[in-house]
């Protein structure tokens, strides 16, 4: 487009990610008058191409799905909402493979059967949460379990959208043709591994070996628990939250990797994965978290930065030597919490400032360029 009306007076093309945050501050009108150097009413009667405007919208890939979906874009959906939509059983993106007035509205395809969509939609979620475990977004076609769905009365093997196309790659590899839809479906195989797990075994055990199978290979990203956080928002939240708190609650005592069906490599750091993510599952309801000995236990045992203690109430916990680098303690209560000789990265100390305050110690470690050094209390708060 920019080079079809690059001469033509009416068209002005900028692009939304030269801005700086500051720039967008004021408002975005002001930030384009800024950058063409105009008044607003020099913008009348012009056309404005907008380059990127919207985080998800501003995806090619992404805008084009949500115009085959016929998503409402005015509504300015989140990215959880237009997914949901894209992607839908019924009403998304495949049905424009039989709608009439479409360009596959003639000739025959398989992923015109409702059960077909199923299926596939199902193997998309598998593919995704192997990618997951085995941490790389690419599957080896030989790798995982290609669905034969029912097509005039044969049964055949296909690959469809959302993956790229196999001639793309001479190695045949599965691949999304962009990461976001894996993490979509991701948290989809996720949100249906646990719902299915409350709803037809109704055992916290067995939800306790769900979560351990599932979290042990790998951390869940933001961007999963955005996906993962709306499913649960939109769902049956209160039910699931008791079970999923039920399962954390046994797993703290019992281990994190006990009620798994099969057995674990290197069985310690499996505990800590599951561990972090088990966490970050937790904070999907916004929920304070009992800060109960086996979970205070499990914290002061972890090696890994960046704990999601946010809304954990540490009254009193004994966090002696404690690794807190980069932990979220954002609306943590660590009111008269033994932090002796706790660790922590220098760049979150003064954000944790007003949260220590009330704690118990004489002296942190504070670690800074690889080099850690003692930091007394005083040091901290000259004012007492």
């Amino acid at each position: 487009m920019a080079n079809t009306y690059k001469n033509y007076d009416d068209m002005m093309i900028l692009r939304f990610g030269d801005w700086e945050l500051e720039e967008l501050e004021s408002g975005l009108l002001k930030a384009i008058c800024h950058t063409l150097g105009c008044k607003k009413s020099d913008l009348e009667d012009k056309i404005l191409l907008i380059d990127g405007f919207l985080e998800v919208l501003g995806i090619p890939v992404i805008l084009y799905m949500a115009i085959m979906s016929k998503v409402e874009i005015r509504e300015n959906p989140t990215k959880p909402e237009l997914y949901q939509r894209i992607f839908a059983e019924q009403g998304g993106i495949f049905d424009r493979f039989h709608q009439e007035g479409t360009q596959y509205s003639t000739g025959a395809h398989v992923l015109r059967d409702p059960e077909n969509i199923k299926k596939y939609l199902g193997f998309l979620q598998d593919a995704a949460f192997q990618m997951f475990q085995n941490n790389d977004l690419v599957l080896s076609k030989g790798s995982c379990n290609i669905p034969e769905l029912e097509f005039q009365g044969n049964w055949v093997s296909v690959l469809e959208f959302p993956i790229k196309h196999l001639f793309e790659d001479p190695q045949t590899n599965i691949e999304f043709i962009h990461k976001s839809i894996y993490e979509y479906f991701v948290a989809e195989c996720l949100y249906h591994s646990i719902t299915y797990t409350i709803n037809e075994k109704e055992s916290v055990e067995d939800l306790a070996g769900t979560f351990g199978d599932m979290l042990k290979d790998n951390h869940l990203s933001l961007e999963i628990l955005e996906f993962l956080k709306w499913k649960i928002k939109n769902g049956e939240q209160n039910k699931i939250y008791d079970y999923v708190n039920e399962a954390f609650q046994i797993m703290l005592q019992d281990g994190m990797t006990y009620y798994m069906e099969g057995k674990c490599k290197k069985v310690l750091e499996c505990e800590i994965r599951i561990f972090q993510n088990m966490l970050e599952i937790l904070h999907c309801w916004e929920c304070r978290i009992v800060g109960s000995d086996a979970l205070i236990s499990y914290i002061r045992r972890v090696c890994q930065d960046g704990l999601n203690l946010n809304r954990v109430d540490l009254r009193g916990a004994d966090l002696r030597g404690a690794n807190l680098r980069g932990a979220n303690l954002r609306g943590a209560n660590l009111s008269m919490a033994n932090l002796q000789g706790s660790i922590w990265k220098k760049e979150d100390i003064k954000k944790a400032l007003p949260n220590i305050q009330k704690a118990t110690f004489t002296y942190l470690i504070i670690e800074e360029q690889g080099r850690r050094k003692r930091v007394d209390r005083s040091d901290l708060f000259p004012n007492g």
